[in-house]
């Protein structure tokens, strides 16, 4: 499993749309292989709460399907993300 940042197409007033999303690929590259062989990629999508110093904490997870066309970016994460039971 692996954690990474997905910017959407959807516009918001800041900019786009983005989350925190948990993958069953370890790599971008094997994410890239998934959207360009499926169109399409199942992901958790991770509802995240401030933690200690940089880090974010999981409050909960929900299955999402991305889709190619709505998305923009998917980076690595600029944070920690840490389990509750890790704090």
């Amino acid at each position: 499993m692996s954690i990474f940042s997905v910017t959407t197409s959807i516009p918001s007033k800041s900019g786009f749309v983005w989350f925190m999303a948990e993958f069953e690929q370890a790599t971008l590259r094997e994410i890239r292989d998934v959207l360009k062989a499926d169109g399409l990629i199942i992901c958790q999508k991770l509802e995240l709460e401030h933690g200690a110093g940089d880090s974010r904490v999981i409050r909960s997870r929900q299955e999402q399907l991305v889709g190619l066309s709505g998305v923009l970016t998917i980076t690595p994460a600029h944070f920690r993300v840490i389990e509750p039971d890790d704090r």
